[in-house]
């Protein structure tokens, strides 16, 4: 799948800024892929599991959607030093 492609399935769910941990590269087979969003409007608990299944069958592997105003605070630093933008609206 192209990142074209890719980004045409985030808008459709209003995902404005993707970003993966998985950039590190010591990802494992099966591993999941751990993606911290923003989303231009509110959503729903069932708009995210949507979003994240729909995610899940286009890239063939586990996802774990994680909204970017829900990281706690002293989770944060660890996570964002792994962090890679693979898209943001412009």
């Amino acid at each position: 799948m192209s990142v074209g492609e890719i980004k045409r399935h985030l808008i459709t769910f209003n995902i404005r800024v993707i970003t993966v941990s998985r950039a590190r590269g010591d990802a494992k087979p099966g591993s999941d892929a751990d993606l911290l969003v923003k989303f231009n409007k509110v959503v729903s608990l069932f708009d995210l599991a949507r979003a994240e299944n729909a995610l899940e069958d286009r890239l063939r592997l586990p996802v774990d959607l994680v909204m970017e105003n829900s990281l706690k605070p002293s989770l944060r630093p660890y996570i964002e030093k792994d962090l890679k933008v693979i898209y943001a609206e412009n």
